[in-house]
């Protein structure tokens, strides 16, 4: 039908001009329809790339403070261990989202005594890596005064314990190295377990629980406790540095494809011996 080519007929004043009259009608109301119809689409198509270019903004602002907050987190942990001839450390954090709730922490003590500090905050994400700082700070506040690690832990928790809204739970484990003698005493509150690894190459582990062995590959099978110790044997020719990254990279071997599933955070500490 083309608008206007039923006007001659519609001039009659027999009954093909009534049905002509009567279908230009018609048409006229679905031709307005059409035109309310196509306004309506061209509105709704413009509001939804409207929204569109707000949830995009959304989104970018919030990768920026994600991004922020991630700069902010390992900036928070610390850079460097103590430079002393009688150990040396190297520690690192991969988070599973852009903050984590794992931390690792070291300081001295004295000048003979250096703290190691691995922990992992349930969940993930802004809340996990709030109360991860949170807990290592309480940690460094009660270290120097507690009597040794066991102590530590038990003062820890009661300060962390009264301020908890969100009922998180933190693991840790905490060892104290004497560099005078080479004795390390731990406590370990339900983190990964520690291993020795002596100067024979021998790997030892000294306490058992869960942790980075809790990894998965693509058909969900657990890393172990079997495959880290078989990552850590013949390490204690390797630097300090390249025997973390051995971990690391036995851990992202195992889980190939398969997405990271928790926070990946490795602590090394080597004693080379008392000075003279």
């Amino acid at each position: 039908y083309v608008r206007g080519q039923l006007q001659a007929v519609a001039a009659r004043r027999d009954e093909f001009g009534n049905l002509a009259r009567v279908f230009e009608a018609m048409a006229k109301q679905v031709f307005a329809r059409q035109e309310e119809l196509d306004a309506l689409v061209k509105e709704r198509t413009l509001q939804l790339e409207q929204k569109n270019e707000q949830l995009e903004a959304a989104n970018a602002q919030i990768n920026q403070e994600l991004t922020l907050a991630q700069a902010m987190q390992t900036a928070i942990l610390p850079a460097a261990f103590p430079q002393d001839p009688r150990f040396t450390g190297y520690a690192m954090m991969q988070a599973a989202r852009h903050v984590g709730g794992d931390f690792y922490d070291y300081f001295m003590l004295d000048e003979d005594r250096i703290a190691v500090v691995m922990a992992d905050v349930s969940g993930k994400g802004v809340p996990a890596a709030f109360f991860m700082a949170v807990s290592r700070t309480v940690i460094q506040s009660v270290a120097r005064e507690a009597d040794g690690p066991g102590d530590c832990l038990a003062r820890a928790n009661d300060l962390v314990c009264q301020e908890n809204p969100l009922e998180l739970f933190v693991t840790v484990f905490y060892g104290i190295l004497d560099a005078r003698t080479g004795e390390f005493r731990f406590a370990n509150g339900g983190h990964n377990p520690p291993y020795l690894i002596g100067a024979d190459g021998m790997v030892t582990a000294l306490e058992t629980t869960g942790g980075v062995t809790e990894a998965f590959d693509p058909v969900n099978e657990e890393y172990g406790e079997v495959r880290l110790e078989a990552a850590l044997q013949g390490s204690h020719s390797l630097a300090i540095e390249a025997l973390a990254q051995r971990v690391v990279d036995s851990v992202g071997a195992f889980s190939d494809t398969a997405p990271q599933s928790d926070d990946l955070t490795c602590l090394a500490l080597r004693y080379a011996g008392h000075e003279g």
